[in-house]
């Protein structure tokens, strides 16, 4: 009905089946169709957030420019700040995790902007990062990607809760 309608869509797909179903189809009506898969960035429409902290910290490394590192730091921490404000939260939420979870992802964001290789400045990165820290095993390459529910309620990175694998956005 929605594809008849014509209307922009962003449509949360764990399992990729609604990109499979309907994507031949919505290419038809006219649709520019994206997938936007976070665990397999090699075979998704990308958007680069990590573009330019890489730029920002070969230039500070360059040029030893504190207002290019101040620069990195700030969108180090607006990135780190989108991440764990992408949910909503409720007012009993302890607001030291929600700090601690900041501080983490800008510190990944930083370091692998600095000192990874070109082939790992990307979001996966700091998720790959975050699970060796946590010691969660990584989904194995040919099983099939589930996302996580909950973790541990004791657990301080229960921040993390019900991933999203994939997106297919359809757009007029």
């Amino acid at each position: 009905y929605n594809l008849m309608a014509g209307t922009t869509m962003i449509i949360p797909d764990t399992k990729k089946e609604l990109f499979k179903h309907t994507a031949t189809d919505a290419k038809k009506l006219g649709y520019q169709v994206y997938l936007i898969d976070f665990t397999d960035p090699m075979h998704s429409h990308t958007f680069d957030y990590m573009k330019d902290l890489d730029e920002l910290s070969q230039e500070y490394m360059h040029t030893n420019d504190y207002r290019t590192k101040a620069s990195l730091e700030s969108n180090a921490g607006k990135l780190a700040k989108s991440i764990v404000g992408a949910r909503d939260r409720s007012d009993s939420e302890n607001t030291f995790f929600l700090g601690a979870s900041e501080g983490i992802l800008h510190s990944l964001a930083i370091l692998i902007a600095m000192f990874g290789k070109k082939s790992q400045k990307h979001l996966s990165s700091i998720n790959n990062l975050l699970l060796e820290m946590m010691k969660l095993p990584k989904p194995k390459q040919n099983e099939e990607k589930k996302p996580v529910i909950s973790l541990k309620s004791t657990d301080p990175f229960c921040y993390l809760e019900a991933r999203v694998y994939a997106f297919l956005v359809l757009r007029c």
